[in-house]
């Protein structure tokens, strides 16, 4: 009895486990980068992001 307990709780907690690894890296792709730029020496350089936006997000045009 007791070992049929331990298993469901271990189920239980994979259960949780396997959501949160499906759950989080979902909600982190929906950001993307709009505007970069270069930085550092010629030989090393590296993208930085200057503004992100969300995917998700309606896109409002500015009346010129």
């Amino acid at each position: 009895m007791i070992k049929r307990i331990a298993l469901a709780n271990k189920m239980r907690i994979l259960m949780l486990l396997l959501i949160v690894v499906v759950i989080v890296p979902s909600s982190a792709a929906r950001w993307e980068c709009v505007r970069w730029t270069w930085t550092g020496d010629v030989y090393a350089r590296k993208v930085v992001c200057l503004e992100w936006r969300d995917k998700d997000a309606v896109i409002v045009e500015k009346k010129k």
